[in-house]
């Protein structure tokens, strides 16, 4: 493990934002996407301990960088890889060390929390610091050129810390898990959770509340959380982690069923075939069974990270009807077979949530804070 000597460094924080279409139910999630990095940026400027703070972008819609934040736009005539993009931006900075953020990745951290964060790698060892070793949100390294050494440029953020530690054997420190450093937005789903907890900073609420999405349907399945005579169904990609906190944190008993955890690395999505309890039930018995009469006989409430179901069932399904999918909208979704599933969920006897892997992570963590902070 490579050592130096430990003095003050020039630190960097690189925000970055890209990804989605400009309209629809995408492009009301791109606007507070733009409304979370924004406000990440004016935290950063708060905390003032970053000699280099920039946005990297493909394009802003509807927000304005911060004075004192570098805006560093993509190349239109370039295909956007996000190892190379984040290097170009880390030579932009000439700082010795950087915190990389992506932009739905910290919607709860304050001024302490950035702070922390910095001072973190204040260490002799090469290090990196993340929420979560195997598919990172967030990372910070003590030494830009250290990434420069990688031999394959990362397609993603994921993948940074695992790679510097199999390859440059880095030391890994996580983050704590919890609230703040699992949440993150990946879905429309994800910022019904934030406006039902009204959580998230003055930017991205004041986003939200433009979008007037319906969170109603959560407060029924976040009741479940608190009462010890009920029991919830969690299904899809649940790390171990994600299961101790529900034991430890909820009133309710808790069902689990965990699988194809690390299905996007192993490229399941794409031609490698994805295997799902779920999705064999749901092709077995078709969803009107499944969620009319096999989930009631299982909980008072379910929340279902889908994607594997869909994997699994190898429906190909475009990112706008996964998004509908998420906010229960099913008479907007175009693909048939999924309208009826989440038709079928919609109109089950016990509340079903259905979303993405952040819904079985950071959003059921914060439902859980919010439900019980309502008694308080």
């Amino acid at each position: 493990m490579a050592k130096f000597e430990k003095k003050v460094k020039s630190t960097a924080l690189i925000v970055m934002l890209g990804g989605f279409a400009f309209d629809n139910v995408e492009g009301d999630l791109r606007r507070s996407l733009e409304a979370a990095a924004c406000d990440l940026l004016n935290l950063a400027l708060e905390a003032n301990c970053f000699e280099y703070i920039a946005l990297g972008t493909d394009k802003l819609v509807e927000q304005s960088v911060p004075a004192g934040v570098e805006l560093s736009l993509d190349d239109p005539n370039e295909q956007f890889q996000f190892g190379k993009r984040l290097q170009e931006i880390l030579l932009q900075s000439s700082c010795e060390q950087f915190v990389y953020i992506g932009s739905g990745s910290a919607p709860l951290f304050g001024v302490n929390d950035l702070i922390d964060l910095k001072e973190k790698l204040n260490s002799k060892d090469l290090t990196c610091i993340t929420n979560n070793y195997f598919s990172a949100d967030l990372f910070a390294l003590n030494s830009c050129s250290a990434f420069s050494q990688l031999s394959q440029i990362p397609k993603t953020d994921n993948e940074v810390p695992r790679s510097l530690k199999e390859e440059l054997d880095v030391r890994i420190e996580e983050l704590p898990r919890n609230t703040i450093t699992q949440f993150n937005i990946d879905s429309p789903l994800d910022l019904l959770v934030l406006d039902c907890a009204s959580a998230g900073g003055p930017l991205l609420r004041e986003s939200i509340a433009k979008w007037h999405g319906k969170s109603y349907f959560l407060s029924d399945a976040a009741q479940v959380l608190k009462d010890s005579n009920k029991q919830i169904f969690v299904s899809g990609r649940v790390s171990s982690r994600t299961w101790q906190y529900l034991e430890k944190e909820t009133a309710c008993r808790v069902r689990v069923l965990s699988e194809e955890r690390g299905m996007s690395a192993a490229g399941h999505f794409g031609i490698a075939r994805a295997r799902s309890l779920l999705g064999q039930v749901i092709e077995s018995v078709g969803p009107d069974q499944c969620f009319m009469e096999w989930i009631p006989m299982l909980c008072d409430a379910a929340f279902i990270d889908i994607r594997p179901v869909l994997a699994h069932l190898q429906w190909e399904t475009s990112t706008e009807d996964r998004f509908n999918a998420d906010l229960l909208k099913y008479h907007e979704i175009k693909h048939s077979s999924l309208k009826n599933l989440v038709k079928a969920a919609s109109n089950s006897p016990v509340p079903v949530i259905i979303g993405g892997h952040s819904l079985v992570s950071g959003d059921l963590m914060l439902l859980n804070d919010w439900v019980w902070s309502i008694e308080e």
